[in-house]
């Protein structure tokens, strides 16, 4: 069973620290390539909207919300708690800017 989201912090760069129900911190962003981006259609287009809306540094005015389900909506586009975690990685040095 996946753990559910219980925290979401924006972080430079286009990042976010995610914390889980089982206490554990993974990290979501931009990957190696592209080609990552880009096979992942939502995450493409949160991405997109964060670049729209947010300076290279994460602003407090960016609204980061977390569903009763554990899934985290931002800017109208939502990730399920599973694809949270799949896509995230355990270190923060596995994400490229």
């Amino acid at each position: 069973m996946v753990p559910q989201l219980i925290k979401a912090e924006l972080m430079p760069n286009l990042r976010l620290k995610l914390t889980f129900s089982n206490n554990e911190i993974r990290f979501l962003g931009t990957r190696r390539s592209k080609d990552f981006i880009n096979e992942n259609n939502i995450l493409k287009n949160m991405l997109v909207a964060w670049g729209a809306s947010l300076s290279s540094l994460a602003g407090p005015e960016q609204k980061l919300e977390i569903n009763k389900d554990g899934s985290l909506t931002v800017e109208r586009h939502t990730l399920s708690a599973e694809e949270l975690y799949r896509l995230s990685v355990a270190n923060l040095s596995e994400l490229t800017l």
